[in-house]
């Protein structure tokens, strides 16, 4: 075997078995099954979640585990600026651009969230939202 087709195929390998290992974003709901170190926490509301750090399709999120029910995924966030819905960015966007905004809420101890699609929410400042507020970061969750 030469060492040119030897090295393709490490390479082949190499790129077959980290696609393997490729994360998927839970839904949800879903029972977690990889580990929960505890040393970071998500807050919601007046609930603290351990929380673990992923890494999808080069977008940073933090996934929250509700470790008293069965460890369900309670919610997932990202203020990672590549985060991106039918392929339109979300984070910065002044909320005026959001077609969603007269269905703002706000919630105590979370800030003003706009609906976005599946559950997505994008998150605003805790103050008085405008057309000039921009979003912060974006939640998934069941309200």
């Amino acid at each position: 075997m030469s060492k040119a087709r030897y090295m393709i195929g490490c390479v082949i390998g190499l790129l077959i078995h980290t696609l393997s290992q490729a994360q998927k974003l839970p839904a949800l709901g879903d029972a977690w099954q990889g580990k929960i170190s505890g040393e970071t926490f998500f807050m919601d509301g007046n609930n603290l979640y351990p929380s673990v750090q992923l890494v999808v399709d080069s977008v940073r999120y933090t996934v929250a585990i509700d470790t008293k029910k069965e460890n369900l995924v309670k919610c997932i966030l990202t203020t990672d600026k590549r985060f991106a819905i039918h392929g339109d960015p979300v984070l910065g966007k002044p909320f005026s651009t959001f077609r969603n905004r007269d269905q703002a809420k706000y919630s105590r101890g979370n800030g003003y969230f706009v609906p976005l699609d599946e559950d997505w929410y994008a998150v605003f400042h805790f103050k008085p939202i405008s057309d000039t507020s921009r979003c912060i970061a974006v939640l998934k969750k069941r309200f």
